[in-house]
């Protein structure tokens, strides 16, 4: 037989119908070889062969079995697995397992008249056949390429029914000098109105490809190939973007992660090994039962990020987990503290100067979160607690709405359920352990409005923080808290604030109605005054209305007149007027002038003093009236220069 019609038989024979797990050789002998992973299950590395394993076996002649286990390969010879295969008298129920098949370097563990130890058959892989296995064994996962693919006309299911069978993935057009046999692919399904669920579904490997290339009639496309696809693992559910909000670490994965700006559309994208390494931990994170399946593909020494893994203390870990989107790794300076509290006169800006500082050091809207303060706020709220909420169930029953005439045409009846909802504390507290290379931010507006001792609780203890950032001292969790906690696989029963979360807050004294802070509060956080002239430049040029004032009037010069009176007449500098006490429009508005400035002056500020308005002038009633005559108002010797 000439070299090419050797090549032909082998292209013939390569293309015949055939189990996905076998493996073809065309050496001097025609080797059909079955292999498979092994499972590991109490220490032992164990195989199972059923029905569909005989069936291929006997269709296909095969003459080894190749296993994959922890020395490497083991190669089984054929008289072995004829002895077990006929040491059967019938075929067992569809999903029955005849027997087990073990390799464990140890002592073997199980005596069942169905185990059989095949641990002294290893050996290397035969050269021959070393390429053609090398088809399905991830051999090395640090060297392999990865990549995230997106179809839009089937769902895993219907690609491969058995959650085992190879498929054909076509119209890819990016990456096909880098795509090759042996690497790994993350299996998203979408489509427009489809019967199935939208994301990541599996796990595969590609067994072919690139084949079939040609160039697309759209020059824009270019040229496509097809490869063929393995599922490695079904995920137990379909993992849709939004379950993946919060693992920063898979933002800019394309067709996984939250949408990115500029995601391309199209069918393949790639990772880095590293965001492999994340993702697959925060796969752990979501289904630990798989974890099992994942050392079985991956092996026990891939450095994966495994999300659970900060449960242990800080001293514990041992995580490669740098991330590739640096949202704000390295962004907040050191001269920002850990829990701050900006305060300073009403109109100063503190509740923009927060948010400007949020915005640039927190660039998304999942890094911090803002909670205002007021009188019923409570631990609760701030923490996290049990609330009703309605489901509903199909009734045959007649029901009536609350007027007891007209019926619910609906048909169902709420029930109660109680679940726990996490307050801003807790949920921010949850992403800051899971994500520790990014900083994470609570901002708290208008602190003092609250009984803050009461809203804290024992979270008081925790703002005591060490040089590291990190609380010094632990608290115990309430047991609703450890539940909630526990489910989202982080199982202390004490916790610390992280390093990485920032809880800064702003407050005003001089409110009405606001509450003191103790001293061992105020203790535990750094304060920031806003002056009372800062960022004046910025309306610098906005003149104030008032009817009986020069209409060039800067209003810049106006308050510090006021100001500058009101600390004549020995008033705190809580109560001055800030640069931003009125916005640009109230500022120009005649009416929001005297509505807004003028009654903060004289019932919150003057009350029993007199000195800016006239002193015939006795409550605000008459001061309006004046103002609406347009009357000047303020006392004579009130100079605005």
């Amino acid at each position: 037989m000439t070299q090419g019609e050797q090549k032909k038989e082998m292209a013939d024979f390569l293309a015949a119908e055939k189990k996905t797990t076998d493996i073809y050789s065309n050496e001097e002998d025609t080797y059909v070889i079955r292999y498979s992973r092994i499972h590991k299950k109490n220490n032992n590395y164990w195989f199972t062969i059923n029905n569909e394993n005989i069936a291929s076996y006997t269709e296909h002649n095969v003459t080894a079995f190749i296993f994959f286990g922890p020395k490497g390969f083991y190669n089984i010879p054929r008289a072995i697995i004829n002895d077990l295969i006929n040491g059967f008298n019938e075929v067992p129920k569809e999903g029955k397992y005849h027997f087990y098949i073990i390799l464990n370097s140890n002592i073997l563990k199980s005596t069942e008249n169905n185990s059989f130890d095949v641990s002294q058959y290893f050996n290397e892989l035969p050269p021959a056949l070393k390429t053609h296995y090398e088809m399905h064994a991830i051999l090395d996962p640090m060297s392999i390429s990865y990549y995230s693919f997106k179809t839009s006309i089937r769902s895993i299911e219907i690609a491969s029914p058995d959650g085992q069978s190879e498929f054909v993935f076509d119209s890819i057009y990016q990456y096909e000098n880098d795509t090759k046999t042996g690497d790994i692919v993350f299996f998203n399904q979408h489509g427009d109105n489809p019967s199935w669920d939208f994301g990541l579904s599996a796990i595969c490997i590609i067994t072919k490809g690139p084949y079939d290339k040609g160039y697309d009639p759209n020059p824009k496309r270019g040229r496509y190939f097809k490869v063929d696809l393995k599922p490695l693992l079904v995920l137990p559910k379909v993992l849709s973007r939004d379950q993946f909000i919060g693992y920063f670490n898979v933002y800019n994965i394309p067709y996984i992660g939250p949408m990115v700006k500029n995601e391309q559309n199209q069918a393949n994208g790639k990772m880095t090994v590293k965001q492999a390494r994340n993702l697959i931990g925060i796969l752990l994170d979501i289904f630990p039962e798989i974890e099992e399946d994942v050392v079985t593909i991956f092996g026990e020494d891939f450095p994966i990020t495994n999300l659970k893994a900060f449960e242990k203390s800080s001293e514990d870990l041992n995580i490669i987990s740098n991330m590739d989107i640096d949202f704000n790794s390295n962004l907040i300076p050191e001269e920002y503290p850990k829990n701050l509290i900006l305060y300073g006169a009403p109109g100063t800006g503190k509740s923009y100067e927060m948010n400007k500082r949020a915005n640039e050091l927190f660039p998304n809207e999942l890094l911090y979160k803002r909670v205002t303060f007021h009188s019923s706020y409570s631990y609760r709220n701030f923490v996290g607690s049990y609330k009703p909420k309605p489901l509903y169930k199909e009734t045959e029953v007649k029901i009536f709405n609350s007027d007891r005439v007209t019926i619910n045409e609906h048909k169902v009846e709420p029930v109660i359920e109680y679940t726990f909802e996490p307050g801003p504390f807790l949920i921010l507290y949850e992403r800051a352990v899971k994500n520790p290379d990014h900083n994470f931010l609570l901002l708290i507006e208008e602190l003092n409005r609250a009984n803050t001792t009461a809203v804290f609780g024992e979270l008081f203890q925790l703002l005591d923080r060490n040089d590291n950032g990190e609380s010094e001292y632990p608290i115990t969790l309430e047991s609703s808290i450890y539940d909630y906690l526990k489910g989202r696989n982080i199982s202390n029963t004490e916790i610390k604030i992280p390093s990485n979360l920032y809880i800064w807050a702003t407050m005003n004294n001089a409110d009405q109605g606001v509450l003191p802070l103790d001293t061992a509060f105020k203790r535990r956080w750094s304060f920031e005054h806003l002056g009372i002239n800062k960022s004046e430049n910025q309306i610098d040029d906005i003149n104030i209305n008032m009817p009986f004032l020069d209409k060039s009037l800067k209003w810049n010069i106006f308050r510090k007149a006021i100001n500058r009176k009101l600390l004549d007449l020995g008033i705190h500098e809580d109560k001055l007027i800030g640069p931003f006490f009125l916005n640009v429009k109230e500022i120009t508005n005649q009416d929001s002038v005297k509505n807004k400035l003028l009654l903060y002056l004289k019932e919150d500020v003057l009350r029993y003093k007199a000195g800016i308005f006239k002193s015939s002038l006795k409550t605000f009633s008459e001061i309006a009236e004046e103002y609406d005559k347009g009357n000047d108002v303020f006392d004579e010797n009130l100079a605005f220069e």
